[in-house]
């Protein structure tokens, strides 16, 4: 089961949709210039012709001509919607005017190209870009969502050297903005790769910023993202402070999208500590929002939590309709990254339904598409929840073994400490279930050091549950219900849904008594 986090990501000052529009009414102004002086040259002389078109000349009036054949923005629902603005990326880029080529990447990057999970594109696009670029504030804009794209196909230590490049350009100009912003994003990297305390790091300086320069969006950004990181630690209590104060400013300065951002992220909070009623009614405020700004993203992004708070509940076939409510809505918008949660979600739901070809079906479709989008992390989750299905039904030991070694493979080339963690709590469960003690006790060692250096309390939760029955200790029942409950969250993103009665019962009767039940 994956609960949708309410990341706040940040752009620098000039990426903002007002200066996108006034940035593509100047270039089209531009293009309108250019071609009437090539309907002026057309009444010269054939010599004149021949002087005025260099390669040069006709490149940039060719481009031109498809600055002015761009379709309406409102109509940009898919990448065939984009072929204008792509086609004069490249002809700006062979005629040598990489400046103008940045500034029509950075109109359809990030909130198009990113959102409907061409990031490979969008890196292959910037990548032309960069070194050729004059423009301080495009120079640096180009570098950074560069770091985006690269951060969501798993590739996070390089995503971090670009947002250090665009960071350190902020710095240079000194624009306060975009140094907040980019170590918002610095701080981001830093999570993906479970290290949440450096991510503090960067988020609070980020926050000094955004309240030394009044930037009151980007301080709740900053106090959402802060959430987060203590949220991963295994804080729900302070990430809840964090999100209320995020929340107070969203409503402060009629933030609406930010406003239903917090008020999901509390609802996660309020989810990980076993409250899912509560989680239910913060889900539904955040929905309306949604709805009512026309937000489809976070409309399905509320409807999938939804769907796993339900699940929480035991109440599966109630999940699955807001499951595929949300699946909907990712296919329609072309949100193949939240398509893939969606499909996961589903894969979870029949499984706790105990329908095993069906989970398993959901899981691969979701599998394909990450990896179809080359997005590692969560190929590696999926490989994951699969390899549980298998262990759960009893299906095929040595199979499940393969998908977990193969997502802890995934886990170390991104370095995803948090995952890796998972992954050798997933293969000691294994190995322990085979009377291969020894080797279970060597992976729960490893994972122990692992959460131990992440402080990840809930996993640690987990790992002291398992090393309980292998070592012989019985726990008692009062001590194991305690353990467990803290260990839910960690068990949920294992893939395991130990929110089902049954499942949760007989784990239970095996830390309690400490041996496994027949």
């Amino acid at each position: 089961m994956q609960w949708h986090a309410f990341v706040v990501y940040y752009q620098d000052v000039k990426v903002t949709k007002e200066n996108q529009e006034d940035l593509t009414a100047k270039t089209a102004k531009v293009a309108k210039k250019n071609l009437e002086l090539l309907f002026e040259s057309s009444r010269s002389s054939r010599a004149s012709r021949l002087t005025a078109f260099t390669q040069h000349d006709l490149l940039n009036r060719a481009a031109d001509y498809f600055a002015q054949a761009r379709k309406p923005r409102a109509e940009w629902k898919k990448l065939d919607d984009l072929a204008a603005q792509l086609a004069e990326f490249e002809l700006r880029c062979e005629a040598g005017d990489y400046d103008t080529a940045a500034s029509v990447l950075t109109d359809i990057d990030v909130e198009y190209l990113h959102l409907w999970g061409h990031y490979r594109l969008m890196i292959d696009l910037h990548e032309k870009l960069q070194g050729k670029i004059s423009d301080s504030t495009l120079t640096r804009i180009s570098a950074g969502n560069l770091g985006m794209a690269l951060q969501f196909i798993g590739q996070v230590r390089k995503s971090i050297e670009y947002f250090q490049k665009a960071l350190e350009s902020a710095r240079e100009n000194k624009n306060r903005q975009g140094e907040g912003a980019w170590l918002g994003n610095l701080g981001l990297a830093y999570a993906d790769l479970g290290q949440a305390r450096k991510a503090i790091e960067y988020y609070e300086q980020a926050l000094l910023i955004a309240r030394e320069i009044s930037d009151r969006k980007n301080e709740g950004a900053d106090l959402g993202n802060l959430g987060l990181a203590y949220a991963a630690l295994g804080q729900a209590r302070k990430a809840i402070e964090y999100y209320e104060q995020a929340l107070l400013i969203a409503r402060e300065i009629s933030d609406r999208k930010n406003e239903g951002a917090d008020l999901g992220n509390l609802g996660s909070a309020y989810a990980a500590l076993g409250e899912a009623r509560k989680a239910i009614e913060y889900y539904e405020q955040a929905l309306l929002i949604a709805r009512e700004i026309s937000d489809r993203k976070n409309e399905g992004n509320h409807l999938g939590n939804l769907g796993s708070a339900y699940a929480a509940l035991g109440e599966a076939r109630k999940a699955i309709e807001f499951h595929e409510q949300a699946l909907l809505i990712a296919r329609e918008i072309g949100d193949r990254r939240g398509e893939g949660a969606d499909l996961g979600n589903l894969g979870s739901a029949y499984a706790a339904l105990g329908e095993a070809r069906k989970a398993i079906e959901f899981h691969e479709q979701a599998l394909l598409i990450a990896r179809e989008i080359g997005d590692k992390n969560t190929e590696a989750k999926v490989l994951m929840n699969i390899g549980q299905v298998y262990l759960r039904e009893g299906l095929e030991d040595e199979k499940a073994k393969l998908l977990f070694e193969q997502s802890l493979a995934i886990h170390e080339q991104t370095e995803d400490m948090r995952g890796k963690a998972h992954n050798l709590c997933s293969l000691g469960m294994l190995a322990y279930i085979q009377n291969r003690d020894d080797e279970a006790r060597n992976y729960y060692q490893q994972a122990q050091e692992i959460a131990m250096q992440i402080e990840a309390r809930s996993l640690l939760a987990v790992i002291k549950l398992f090393c309980a029955p292998l070592d012989g200790i019985a726990l008692g029942k009062e001590e194991a219900i305690q353990l467990a409950n803290e260990a839910k969250e960690a068990f949920t993103e294992m893939g395991m849904n130990v929110l089902d009665e049954q499942l949760f019962t007989r784990l239970l009767e095996m830390f309690a008594s400490g041996k496994f039940p027949e």
